[in-house]
């Protein structure tokens, strides 16, 4: 059995907390993964590059960070 979060946002896009702060308060609630959804609007190539790479640098064995984009339908 997994226990994790689907659907969250971090600094990447419109909410206060970090990537190492999110695995923080995930692992100490005994999560092993978080499916974020960082709003897609506020992403160029390079800063995407950067948010796979930190999701990756924090991901291991015990915990693992699955990157997303949010797009949305209306724009």
């Amino acid at each position: 059995m997994f226990k994790g979060a689907i659907h969250l946002h971090s600094v990447y896009s419109d909410r206060e907390f970090t990537l190492a702060e999110l695995r923080e308060a995930r692992v100490a609630d005994e999560g092993s993964f978080v499916c974020l959804a960082d709003h897609a609007e506020y992403f160029d190539r390079l800063k995407a590059s950067n948010y796979v790479a930190e999701c990756a640098s924090l991901s291991d064995d015990r915990f693992r960070f699955i990157p997303g984009f949010e797009y949305s339908c209306y724009e």
